[in-house]
């Protein structure tokens, strides 16, 4: 099979994650990638120089990092946990090279778990009339999403997560999309509770393909069942709580540890790794069964 051009976006706070994303995805694909780009505003390149030295010198692999006037995203809404880097992806067809008609993105918050073949072989065409798709995506159940935003362009009920994306650069290209992009950013600056994803539901309604559950994984926190590594080819760490925090709960949390200590970033303590959230993490079995024999007694 043919290699895949595979894009992230970037902003100094990630470095340390995108790393392990990048590992990780190398340490299962090496082979199949083809190039690797970063676009990012971060102006002090020697905050990427460890980490483009160590996968360059691991995997043979260089970072092409593309740096981005990101002026007109503060126009944007920005708040939470998202930064602008994240609206990135919806400027693709004019930061990548024009020679690039499919693209994976993925964010910086992921580990890729095995090879990604099945992935990559997907084709934009589909049924009887060969209509593309802008893009495939793994659907994501939000249903408040669904109905803050019918009431400003999104008629239907799927609703996809912009953490894993295979994109059809071409189609982008051709019809202009990043302009319609733009132009739903702005008007709806107010409604886009989850930023540049809503922006995208909107914009490729009935239009994006599914993928398996498994290429992206989210809200394993939320399940009562026991969770196996070996069932996820891409775990996607969303929400405010990530893996690199001590207080995390993520069942997959060393998943995550298993990439970082493969890179330059192994000796990472993490911040809120203090005497006081030990002592609460310790006693907090102690705590729930004092609680549990209070009821029953």
């Amino acid at each position: 099979m043919g290699k895949i051009d595979v894009v992230f976006s970037l902003d100094a706070n990630y470095i340390q994650h995108f790393c392990v994303a990048v590992t990780s995805l190398l340490e299962n694909n090496l082979k199949n990638i083809e190039r690797i780009f970063l676009i990012t505003d971060i102006d002090k390149k020697g905050l990427l120089e460890n980490t483009f030295s160590f996968l360059q010198t691991r995997y043979n692999k260089k970072i092409i990092c593309l740096n981005f006037d990101n002026s007109i995203i503060k126009k944007f809404r920005v708040d939470s946990h998202i930064s602008p880097a994240a609206y990135y992806r919806l400027f693709l067809p004019e930061i990548l090279p024009n020679d690039i008609d499919k693209v994976l993105y993925l964010d910086s918050d992921i580990v890729v778990n095995e090879y990604l073949d099945s992935l990559f072989q997907l084709e934009f065409a589909q049924g009887k009339d060969h209509e593309e798709f802008y893009l495939f995506a793994v659907s994501e159940v939000r249903w408040q999403s669904l109905n803050r935003l019918q009431g400003i362009g999104l008629s239907g009920y799927r609703y996809f997560n912009s953490g894993v994306l295979l994109i059809n650069l071409r189609k982008w290209r051709a019809e202009n999309i990043t302009t319609k992009l733009i132009s739903i950013a702005l008007n709806y600056k107010d409604k886009l509770k989850f930023h540049d994803q809503d922006v995208l539901n909107i914009a490729f309604e009935n239009y994006w393909g599914e993928l398996n559950y498994k290429f992206n994984t989210v809200n394993l926190e939320f399940l009562e069942e026991k969770v196996y590594k070996k069932d996820y080819s891409i775990i996607h760490y969303t929400g405010g709580s990530k893996p690199w925090h001590y207080r995390n709960r993520h069942p997959l949390k060393l998943v995550y540890w298993h990439y970082l200590w493969k890179t330059p970033y192994r000796y990472y303590i993490p911040q809120d790794f203090t005497f006081k959230n030990i002592l609460k993490k310790l006693l907090k079995p102690l705590l729930i069964n004092k609680k549990i024999a209070k009821i029953f007694a």
